[in-house]
């Protein structure tokens, strides 16, 4: 994620499914590479520099390793994961556009949540209602 500073994003056709050479900017806020995340990614393009910047870097594999010790993240984790993996396969023309190293169509986190297995949804749903907080008064507004 770029924390601070823009970033230049580069494709060339040589090197991506991108028939022409593409350029984008990316902005504080944005993702790279998520997808790598999730699954086996290979990059696409190439980021750079435009003006100083400080980048949060997730590494996928400490990740794992701790998302392993619970088990309903764990679930949650595989099952986001295997949805996710059939929307990169189904990324591309006619229907879509090719995934990039900045964005792969139809993986923003509610399109996936809703397609997830019903029990899934559900246990999301109760471990929501369990933490509390603000959900806990909607949920005491809610069964009044």
């Amino acid at each position: 994620c770029t924390m601070e500073g823009d970033m230049l994003y580069v494709q060339h056709p040589n090197t991506s499914p991108a028939m022409d050479f593409t350029q984008e900017l990316v902005h504080v806020g944005s993702w790279m590479c998520e997808a790598a995340l999730w699954v086996h990614w290979t990059h696409v393009g190439r980021a750079t520099s435009v003006h100083p910047c400080k980048i949060l870097v997730v590494h996928a594999e400490p990740l794992i390793r701790n998302l392993k010790k619970h088990r309903l993240v764990q679930e949650f984790c595989c099952s986001f994961s295997d949805e996710f993996y059939q929307r990169v396969c189904a990324s591309r023309p006619p229907n879509n556009r090719w995934p990039t190293d900045l964005f792969v169509p139809n993986t923003d986190f509610s399109d996936i949540v809703v397609a997830l297995p019903q029990d899934m949804r559900t246990a999301i749903g109760l471990h929501v209602l369990d933490t509390r907080g603000a959900a806990g008064e909607l949920q005491d507004e809610v069964l009044q």
